[in-house]
């Protein structure tokens, strides 16, 4: 709102190059397609109308001074130099001659730099508007000669109230948890919630459900998440992986269950330490408190693991031709979490420490209580601690001895190598 209310007050000082960046469906070619009908409007009120001749024809992409370059395949030092050719000549229709460069920085290095003077000194009836989602791989020297103008994520809130309306033109009925679900995956882009509602009513129906947007994204329901971990936390795998297969025998990634996993450890954390976290996790109150002894029976040390433990499964999934059983292999990680400790302690025998079989501790036939743990644990450093200083009392009793002088050795042997009367 800020960029267009600048943009529209400097229309009558408007800049000759501007360079427009963010993420992808925030509004830059858009904006710029309003900024160009801004310049040419011939309404004599607010510009632009939206009504003038010239207006409507840029509406229709029939406008002649209007161009837009995809610089993806318009990239190369003879496109720069058939475009320096031709903005030497006046609009045909309108006042400005507008250029409209989008993903500027698939552009080459030899075309940015024939691009340079273009950008310093164009003719005063042209315009320039630089259009990228990577900003950092323009040359300094191109970001330098352009007003530029960052477009940020839009908020979820503004984007479920625009496809409110969208929905209401249409007399489509949308659930509160469906419109939320499509806003929260547009991730701040307002042309992917566009195109995820655009699926969803396409299927002829005049009622969206959560489930059908679920269908649609191939997303897993909240539910299999909490019966997954309720087997982590239970210590039983295979619940756990039954839950996971009837999930994949659904038809459902096991890369999108591994993100999903990761975001429902997530928000056990914003349950477990804040105090009203609905406005946050953007979820109902009902599947809060369906979390929150998941929550409670957590610490913070096993959310980071739990969290850690999948990224690194996730990042390992994307190279991977078989990321399902990568996801099963991080399930029984985390289910048998207690195993590390278990592992860890070790039973006194003859002085030092005897590893535990793996075996018996998951047979349950071995079990050790925290106190027990403790004294292990202490007695193995007290006893350490005797090894160490016994090894330092000999080697201080040898260091006080005196080596034999090297010149005895050497007579010694001297003698012995010449007997007497030799």
């Amino acid at each position: 709102e800020i960029y267009t209310l600048s943009l529209h007050d400097a229309l009558p000082i408007s800049s000759w190059a501007y360079l427009f960046s963010g993420t992808r469906g925030t509004g830059k070619t858009t904006t710029a397609r309003l900024l160009a009908k801004g310049v040419n409007c011939l309404g004599k009120g607010d510009k632009p109308c939206g009504q003038c001749e010239n207006c409507n024809a840029i509406k229709d992409g029939t406008f002649m001074d209007v161009i837009e370059i995809d610089a993806a395949s318009y990239n190369g030092i003879d496109q720069v130099r058939e475009l320096r050719n031709s903005i030497w000549y006046p609009p045909a229709q309108g006042k400005k001659k507008v250029y409209i460069i989008d993903e500027v920085h698939m552009m080459s290095n030899s075309a940015f730099n024939g691009l340079l003077k273009t950008l310093e000194e164009p003719p005063k009836w042209v315009m320039l508007i630089l259009a990228t989602t990577d900003p950092q791989k323009l040359p300094q020297t191109v970001r330098s000669r352009c007003m530029k103008l960052d477009f940020h994520r839009v908020a979820q809130s503004k984007i479920e109230e625009k496809l409110w309306e969208i929905c209401q033109d249409r007399k489509i009925n949308i659930d509160d948890d469906a419109l939320t679900l499509v806003a929260r995956n547009a991730d701040g882009s307002v042309r992917d919630g566009l195109t995820l509602l655009e699926q969803c009513i396409s299927s002829g129906d005049v009622h969206i459900t959560r489930e059908m947007i679920l269908e649609t994204l191939g997303r897993v329901d909240d539910q299999v998440y909490v019966d997954i971990v309720d087997g982590i936390l239970a210590s039983k795998p295979e619940k756990a992986l039954v839950v996971l297969e009837t999930s994949l025998q659904e038809g459902k990634d096991p890369r999108e269950i591994l993100n999903g996993l990761i975001g429902h450890y997530r928000s056990l954390m914003m349950i477990k330490y804040i105090k009203n976290p609905e406005d946050i996790l953007n979820m109902s109150a009902e599947n809060i408190k369906r979390m929150k002894p998941q929550a409670d029976a957590l610490d913070i040390s096993q959310i980071s693991k739990g969290i850690l433990e999948l990224s690194k499964t996730a990042f390992d999934s994307k190279t991977s031709n078989q990321p399902r059983i990568l996801l099963e292999l991080v399930i029984m990680k985390l289910s048998m979490r207690l195993i590390d400790i278990n592992r860890a302690v070790s039973v006194k025998e003859e002085g030092g420490f005897a590893a535990v079989n793996d075996s018996k501790v998951l047979k349950g036939k071995i079990n050790f209580s925290e106190d027990t743990l403790k004294e292990d644990f202490r007695n193995y450093i007290e006893k350490t601690s005797e090894r160490k200083e016994e090894n330092k009392g000999k080697k201080s009793s040898e260091a006080g001895k005196i080596p034999p002088f090297e010149g005895d050795r050497k007579s010694t042997r001297l003698n012995s190598s010449h007997p007497a009367g030799s």
